[in-house]
């Protein structure tokens, strides 16, 4: 199951969710003229994610399109649960950068894969500046 902004959709990560960590620096950043030393003016650590949900079986033809509309909304702001550690999750707030799915089978009704791929870019630090990890329970 994924929960997006606080709705729950019948889909579930298939194995190879990615997480990556985007350490991200401000302008200010580069090397000391008189030194040659790195001036790091960090803004944060940014947890973005990659993956493939697959449909449910108790999940509706339904139902299933409307999360694949949900996710390509492109006023796309969003708040999303995802695993995190090892028996926990972080809540984000996401923008969502592609969405990808494959008809599977055109006859009297177009039918599609049972699998969305999806990749979402955090819009705030989940580790900032002030050294506390956000949203994590």
């Amino acid at each position: 199951m994924i929960k997006i902004d606080g709705v729950e959709y019948k889909a579930t990560w298939l194995q190879g969710l990615k997480q990556s960590a985007e350490i991200l620096n401000g302008e200010g950043t580069g090397r000391l003229q008189g030194t040659g030393e790195m001036y790091i003016e960090p803004l944060g650590t940014f947890l973005n994610h990659a993956g493939t949900l697959h449909k449910d079986s108790d999940c509706t033809e339904a139902e299933w399109s409307n999360l694949f509309l949900v996710l390509c909304n492109p006023n796309n702001k969003h708040a999303v649960n995802f695993p995190f550690g090892v028996n926990s999750n972080i809540e984000q707030d996401v923008y969502i950068s592609r969405v990808e799915r494959t008809l599977k089978l055109i006859k009297e009704t177009n039918k599609w894969e049972k699998v969305i791929e999806v990749s979402f870019i955090a819009t705030k630090a989940f580790w900032g500046q002030n050294g506390r990890i956000e949203g994590i329970g």
